[in-house]
Formats: C-alpha cells, sequence, structure tokens
C-alpha cells in the first residue's frame, strides 16, 4: 500500500505538518510508502469558486477531492492505496487496512459521522468511476450554496456531504468501515488516545500544538505530535 497526502499551503505550519507526517509514516508504517504531492495554492478554479462567494475550507477541500481523484485515476489497477490529510501523524502500521475490498473510510460515533481525512482504495475501473463521480459531485456542490449548506449540517465538510450522497445511491462497490477511534482519531475522540491508536488527526486543533501541558485530551496528543517532529528534527541533524 503506498500512502498520499496533499501540500497545499507554503506556512510554517504546512511545512510542519507534511515533515511530521512523512516522519511519522517512515518511523511508524514502514511498509507503507509515503506520498506528499505540493498542490498549488490556488488556481483558476479557486478564483472562480471565491467570484460565486466560496471560500476558505471548502475550496481546500474541493481541490483535495480533485487531487485525490487525479491520484485514484493515475493509479495502476489492483494497487492499493491510501488518501490522508496532511494534518495528521501514523502511529502504528497501516498496512493491516489492506482486504478484500474497494473502498475503505473511517465512522464516528456523533453526528457528522463520516470523516474522510484518510480513504483506502483498491484501484480498479468501478473505483476510477466512483472517484470521478466524487469530484462531479463535489463541483456541482460548490454552485449550489443551499444544498450545500443543508448537507454540512449533517456531514460537516464538502467532500464528505458529496461521499454522503454518493453512500446513498445505487452502487456495485464493496465498502469497509473503520472505526475513527482508532484509524482517524479526530478531537472528538482525543479521550480514547493510547497505544492501539494508529494515526491522530489534528483538524482545526493544530492550535494545541502550542499548549501541550494542559488537562484536556488534546494536550496527550499534542505531547505525541511534538514528539515525532523533535525526533524527525534530530533524524535530519
Amino acid at each position: 500500500m503506498n500512502l498520499h497526502a496533499i501540500h497545499f499551503g507554503e506556512d510554517n505550519l504546512y511545512q510542519r505538518l507534511a515533515k511530521v507526517l512523512a516522519y511519522s509514516a517512515k518511523k511508524n508504517s514502514p511498509n507503507t510508502p509515503i506520498i506528499i504531492h505540493a498542490g498549488p495554492s490556488t488556481n483558476q478554479e479557486i478564483i472562480e469558486n471565491q467570484r460565486r462567494g466560496c471560500f476558505g475550507h471548502d475550496i481546500v477541500n474541493a481541490l483535495k477531492t480533485k487531487y485525490h481523484n487525479e491520484i485514484v485515476q493515475n493509479a495502476e489497477l489492483g494497487e492499493f492505496i491510501c488518501l490522508m490529510d496532511l494534518d495528521m501523524a501514523v502511529m502504528s502500521d497501516l498496512s493491516e487496512a489492506e482486504g478484500d475490498y474497494d473502498l475503505g473510510y473511517t465512522v464516528r460515533d456523533q453526528k457528522a459521522r463520516i470523516n474522510s481525512g484518510i480513504i483506502f482504495v483498491r484501484v480498479s475501473e468501478k473505483t476510477k468511476q466512483w472517484y470521478s463521480r466524487w469530484h462531479e459531485i463535489v463541483y456541482q456542490l460548490l454552485n449550489d450554496a443551499g444544498k450545500l449548506s443543508k448537507l454540512k449540517l449533517i456531514y460537516s465538510g464538502i467532500n464528505q456531504s458529496a461521499l454522503g450522497i454518493m453512500l446513498q445511491e445505487s452502487h456495485n462497490l464493496v465498502l469497509k468501515e473503520f472505526p475513527a477511534k482508532i484509524w482517524n482519531l479526530t478531537p472528538v475522540h482525543y479521550n480514547s488516545f493510547n497505544s492501539e491508536t494508529k494515526v491522530i488527526h489534528m483538524l482545526n486543533h493544530a492550535s494545541a500544538l502550542s499548549q501541550p501541558n494542559g488537562t484536556q485530551p488534546g494536550a496527550k496528543v499534542a505531547k505525541a505530535w511534538l514528539a515525532l517532529e523533535k525526533e524527525s528534527t534530530s533524524a535530519l541533524l
């Protein structure tokens, strides 16, 4: 299995996130090499969507879908890949996710049940078609603010909203759900962080990295992330 993540910025935080993700994958999941792709921070599609009143998180998520689709379309048939957000750290072997299914995603026990921060794909003609459709729906939603607003109440982000639509449509994929508490630990589950956690996901809690000594559950995750950053810096010296 190959891991893929997209780098959408050049500021210091993006650089730190990319370094820790790459180092943590190499250290804790050596059998799953990672490629971090440098995506442009802007392009004509962004400019046009901004003119229609779309900004920030929706634009970045639309771009993520665009580049994930390109990665899947360019992958070899039969290849198993994992698409990850940049603001993650790998804590354990991810090769255990490989299996006899087409698409895997993580689920949480909260209202926004799906989180698409990590997606597993067995590349085939049908998963290539699925990703093409996913990309298409995301860009349709960028042009339908009313529908997107309603969907985000259920799914949170635009990428997840499009996935939610697709999961309700007829399809011929074999799907697999992974518990987010283990495979994609987002802030709502930070109090579940333990030795079984495979991936931590900082989301908008990257600011917690400057406050790793608190008593909140996020402090433990921040300490783990910062320890990996320190190790990665030492490894480069």
